[in-house]
C-alpha cells in the first residue's frame, strides 16, 4: 500500500508540475511555432504540448520552466533512489537466503538478480538519460532542434537490449540459443 501511495503522489506531483509550469504560453508559441510548422507541418497551439523554453526574449532564465524541470528531476531522482535502495537491500537479504540453497539454485538466483539490475539500468541509459539531456541542453545555451538521429536511435535500442540481457546472462537461455545456432 505504501508503494502505491508513493507512486500515486509522484504521479500527481509530476502531472501538477507539467500542468502548472510547462504550459504553452504566448512567448513559447511564438518561439517554437514556426519551427514546428516548418519541420513537421503542425500548428503548435492545436497540439498537446509540454514546453520547456529556457530563456525569454531578453536572455533571462524562464524560472517557471526551470523550477518545473527541477521538480520533475527530483521526482525522478527519488524514484531511482528508491530503486537503488531496494536493490541493495535485496542483495543483502539474498546473500543470507541463498546460503541454504544448492549451488545450482544459487547460480540461477544470482543470474536473475543481475538481469534485474541490468534491466533497470538499460532504460535509464537508452530512454531517460537522452530525454533529460534534451531538457537540460538549452540551459547550456546550445541551440538545438528536436533530433531525429542519435537520440531517437537510443529509444529503439531498448527493446532489443532488454532481450539480449536476458539471453546473455541467464545461462540456460544462453545455452539454448547456442544449441539452436
Amino acid at each position: 500500500m505504501f508503494a502505491i501511495c508513493v507512486v500515486s503522489l509522484s504521479w500527481l506531483c509530476w502531472f501538477s508540475t507539467a500542468f502548472i509550469f510547462h504550459q504553452l504560453d504566448d512567448y513559447s508559441s511564438e518561439y517554437l511555432g514556426k519551427d514546428i510548422l516548418d519541420k513537421y507541418g503542425l500548428v503548435l497551439f492545436k497540439q498537446p504540448v509540454f514546453v520547456i523554453v529556457a530563456y525569454d526574449e531578453n536572455g533571462n532564465v524562464r524560472w517557471e520552466n526551470f523550477f518545473g524541470l527541477m521538480v520533475m528531476s527530483s521526482l525522478l531522482g527519488n524514484q531511482y533512489g528508491i530503486m537503488i535502495y531496494c536493490a541493495i537491500v535485496m542483495s543483502m537479504k539474498m546473500q543470507t537466503k541463498l546460503s541454504v540453497l544448492s549451488e545450482k539454485l544459487q547460480k540461477v538466483h544470482r543470474q536473475f538478480y543481475h538481469v534485474l539490475i541490468l534491466q533497470i539500468t538499460t532504460p535509464t541509459l537508452t530512454l531517460f538519460l537522452p530525454v533529460f539531456a534534451l531538457y537540460f541542453v538549452p540551459y547550456l545555451n546550445i541551440e538545438i532542434s528536436f533530433p531525429t538521429g542519435t537520440i531517437l536511435c537510443t529509444f529503439a535500442l531498448y527493446p532489443a537490449l532488454d532481450l539480449l540481457i536476458m539471453v546473455y546472462i541467464a545461462s540456460y537461455y544462453n545455452q539454448a540459443l547456442k544449441g539452436i545456432l
